[in-house]
């Protein structure tokens, strides 16, 4: 068996990725990265990993491809200019699992093997995630599948000793049956071993939820905000939506998802050609970025090259725009 294995930059990988104007300064030139030890002596409060797997959306029957987008969001990121609203001081590189993993695996087609895999991913990134809530510092995980959410919750759970909220911009809930680890059910099983408290979805669609698991949260006092309602019927708008979230976030340490599903005309497992806008995402993201007890941000299913031959390259840029948005909320709260 392949053993998962965590790399972490270089001084020479970084400038691999650089391309240096006269004049001009690159994010790329004032982040810090390393190690554990690195990271425990950086000033920098933003911690950014990078998952390059699919085996979690394959456990779940969807179609890989999550493990391709991790490059081209570095060369977009770590390429921009680098301002006083965002200098790359504030980032650290603390990352990445080693591709070859998910490559390597890519034979693998048994449900029940894709599974048992997806659960010790979830092992190994749960480990990993408590170093970096330990020292008070905020996680931005990109690429991968959705699977990826329930260690994120784990390690916050753990280091917290208190379920948290999550706010999910999403097409989907992913809060299908405890039937084996993928990427439909990581909100399930973080409710049902008490990571997960409180569940707020924004954007999931009808005709692509299970009614029984849309019924069963809303039972069970959960924020739910259908597509529908806010773009077809209008029964809601996103001002009273985010009215209504900031009682959410007051009340408890709160993650911020968004699955690059959910965007329309991005390339992702279950690309859609009706969802919210990329402005969209990226005000409401810079917005739910705005308060002090955000605790990560996640970016999964956003894919380069898809499995089945599609391609979409300016996923790396659309990635990087959200993750500038997300430490510039952060960032601007803190003024």
């Amino acid at each position: 068996m392949i053993n998962l294995e965590w790399n972490y930059w270089s001084k020479k990988e970084i400038g691999a990725y650089l391309s240096l104007r006269e004049g001009e300064i690159k994010l790329g030139e004032k982040v810090t990265f390393g190690n554990l030890e690195d990271l425990k002596t950086s000033k920098a409060k933003y911690v950014l990993l990078c998952v390059p797997e699919d085996i979690g959306i394959r456990a779940n029957h969807g179609v890989g491809g999550a493990d391709s987008n991790y490059k081209a969001f570095f060369q977009a990121f770590l390429n921009i200019q680098s301002h006083e609203t965002l200098t790359g001081e504030e980032v650290f590189l603390y990352g990445y699992l080693n591709p070859k993993w998910s490559e390597e695996l890519g034979e693998v087609k048994e449900i029940n093997a894709l599974r048992d895999l997806t659960e010790k991913l979830d092992d190994f990134l749960e480990q990993i995630l408590q170093e970096i809530f330990a020292l008070n510092k905020l996680p931005i995980l990109i690429g991968g599948g959705h699977n990826n959410a329930y260690p994120l919750m784990k390690a916050a759970y753990a280091q917290y000793n208190k379920g948290v909220h999550v706010v999910n911009i999403d097409a989907h809930a992913d809060s299908r049956a405890l039937e084996g680890r993928h990427s439909g059910n990581s909100f399930s099983y973080a409710m049902n071993d008490g990571a997960l408290k409180k569940y707020a979805l924004i954007a999931w669609q009808e005709a692509y939820n299970n009614s029984e698991i849309i019924r069963n949260l809303k039972n069970k006092g959960h924020l739910l905000f259908s597509y529908e309602d806010l773009f077809l019927r209008k029964n809601i708008d996103e001002e009273k939506i985010f009215n209504i979230l900031s009682s959410f976030q007051n009340e408890n340490r709160y993650g911020l998802e968004l699955d690059v599903d959910t965007i329309e005309g991005a390339l992702s497992s279950a690309m859609t050609p009706l969802g919210i806008a990329p402005q969209q995402a990226y005000n409401w993201v810079y917005r739910l970025a705005k308060h002090e007890k955000v605790l990560y941000f996640h970016l999964p299913e956003g894919v380069l090259h898809r499995k089945d031959g599609a391609k979409d390259r300016t996923i790396g840029k659309l990635l990087s725009f959200l993750v500038q948005a997300f430490i510039k909320g952060n960032l601007e709260k803190e003024n």
